[in-house]
This record gives structure tokens, C-alpha cells and sequence, in this order.
């Protein structure tokens, strides 16, 4: 499984999947959670450690992002019943310290079964088929893990989408009302900065600083490079939320792209009722890259 078009993936999920055959049980678990990468922790029994390598693989070729926990267990099936081992040495030991305790205490001596509840003194029987046998019940066990995994990421994805869009389109909406509202503000900074250029012009010594803060005020006063920015990284979020994962990575770069524009068009205003919608827009923006880093 590679790419998932069209389909937005959460990096939170858990599945679970077991198989029997011939006796044999393989049982599957997998949770994945937010990361940056794609970080595999695996944990297998000691008879298991050959799959290692091959569970890698299928899981790096499932997954692209995020903290994946898979275990992984063998067991004798219903058919073929288990086994158990007795430590007899061991119980021999326990039964030893257990009846001097209870001679001090003055109490009965320990029976059988509390010996044999004891951690240690009875184990499954080891239970290591050949991996010919296992490889294909691994995969099987893997596949059914995995399904129920996707199920919940996509769930999640979805809804990640939707709040993503909402953002998005709240953003779209700020800007434009920046855009809207840019000249009627500029022709009142205009206004202002001519007014005090007739003033310092009137107190000679001073023209020059004066003039000098009229050029800086004069560049600061256009953002229609920064709207036309955020508008182009807008749609490319919305593109690569409609061509499905993975696209975080992409998506976290675009949002640190539209915090940088936001915060060059605050630092231009010159209202301050375009400063408030500038502060409304740097909300949206974090919003949006907190949800970002939870795509896969």
C-alpha cells in the first residue's frame, strides 16, 4: 500500500487483527501516533525476532508518518491445545520459604494451587513454528491489524479535512476583507503623512527625518504581494488535502508559509481596524498548523 489519493490521513489510529491456522494463532497490534517521521518500534518474542526486517518493511510501505507500536504474538490455537511447563524446582524453593513462613506464623502450610498461581512456576510450553509456516499468517495477521488502523485514521483524516477547510476558507475571507479595506486606509495614512510633511516643512531642520519616515511609511504601505501570496498557498493547501495523503509534510511547509505572509502584512498595517483582522488571520494560521501536524 502506497499513496491514498483523494483520502486525508490522521497519524492517530489502533487496529487489530489475529488469524489461526493449523493449530497456529498470530495475533497483531498497532497504534500509531503524531510524529514528525516515521518511527517503528516493534515488539516481537525472542522466536520471533527474524520478522523483524519483513514487518519494517510492510509497515514503512502502509505508513509515512508518525510513531507506530506493532506487537506481535504466536500461540498454539484451539486445535492444538498449548501446553503448559512446571518449574518443579522452582515450586520446590517456594513451597520451602513459604512453609517456614507459615510454621513462624502459626498458620496452615501452602497448598498446591497457591503454589502454582505463583509467576514462574508454570509457563506455556515454547511455541516456535518455522517461519515458512508463519510468514504467510504474519501477513495476514499484519493486513487485518492494518485495515482496522486505516479505518480509524481515515475517520479522524475526515474530520481534520473539514476543520482544515473551515480555517481555510475563514482565512480567504480575512484576507479579502484586508484587501477591501487597503485603500480606503491608505488614502488616510496619504492624508496623514502629507500633513506632515507640510509641518516639518514648516520647521526646516527637521524635513529630513520627517521625510525619511514618509519613504518608509510609503514601502510599508502596499500588501498586495503578501494577500496574493497567502490566496496562491491557500489553494495548494486545498490541493493537497484533495489529493490525499501523504501530504502533511507539504501542508506543515504551507502553513509556516502563510504564518510568514500574515505576520509581514501586520507588521505593514496602517489601521488599526485592518490590524484587528490581521490578529483574526494569525489566529486562523495557528489553528491551522496545529491541525497540520496531525496529518499524516
Amino acid at each position: 500500500m502506497t499513496d491514498r489519493p483523494g483520502v486525508a490521513y490522521s497519524m492517530s489510529g489502533f487496529g487489530r487483527g489475529a488469524v489461526e491456522a493449523d493449530g497456529i494463532r498470530v495475533s497483531c497490534e498497532m497504534r500509531t501516533v503524531n510524529q514528525r517521521g516515521l518511527d517503528i518500534s516493534l515488539s516481537l518474542p525472542a522466536t520471533l525476532l527474524w520478522a523483524d526486517p519483513l514487518l519494517r518493511k510492510m509497515v514503512s510501505g502502509a505508513v509515512h508518518r508518525g510513531r507506530v507500536d506493532l506487537n506481535l504474538s504466536v500461540s498454539a490455537g484451539e486445535s492444538r491445545g498449548g501446553g503448559a511447563l512446571l518449574d518443579a524446582v522452582l515450586a520446590a524453593r517456594w513451597a520451602a520459604e513459604l512453609g517456614r513462613l507459615a510454621k513462624r506464623l502459626h498458620l496452615d502450610r501452602p497448598r498446591v494451587d497457591a503454589l502454582l498461581a505463583i509467576p514462574g512456576v508454570v509457563r506455556p510450553k515454547a511455541f516456535a513454528p518455522a517461519p515458512a509456516r508463519l510468514n504467510p499468517l504474519i501477513r495476514r495477521a499484519f493486513d487485518s491489524a492494518l485495515k482496522r488502523l486505516l479505518v480509524m485514521r481515515r475517520r479522524e483524516g475526515q474530520a481534520l479535512a473539514a476543520d482544515l477547510g473551515r480555517r481555510s476558507d475563514r482565512l480567504e475571507r480575512l484576507a479579502a476583507g484586508v484587501r477591501a479595506d487597503w485603500p480606503a486606509a491608505a488614502a488616510r495614512q496619504q492624508d496623514r503623512l502629507t500633513a506632515r510633511l507640510k509641518e516639518a516643512l514648516e520647521r526646516m531642520g527637521e524635513e529630513r527625518r520627517s521625510a525619511r519616515d514618509i519613504v518608509t511609511a510609503l514601502e510599508r504601505g502596499d500588501v498586495s504581494e503578501e494577500l496574493t501570496q497567502i490566496a496562491s498557498h491557500l489553494d495548494q493547501c486545498r490541493g493537497a488535502l484533495r489529493a490525499g495523503s501523504p501530504a502533511g509534510r507539504q501542508l506543515e511547509f504551507l502553513a509556516a508559509e502563510l504564518q510568514r505572509e500574515t505576520n509581514t502584512t501586520g507588521a505593514k498595517s496602517i489601521d488599526a481596524g485592518i490590524t484587528r483582522t490581521v490578529v483574526a488571520m494569525k489566529e486562523e494560521v495557528e489553528r491551522i498548523r496545529e491541525q497540520v501536524a496531525n496529518l499524516e
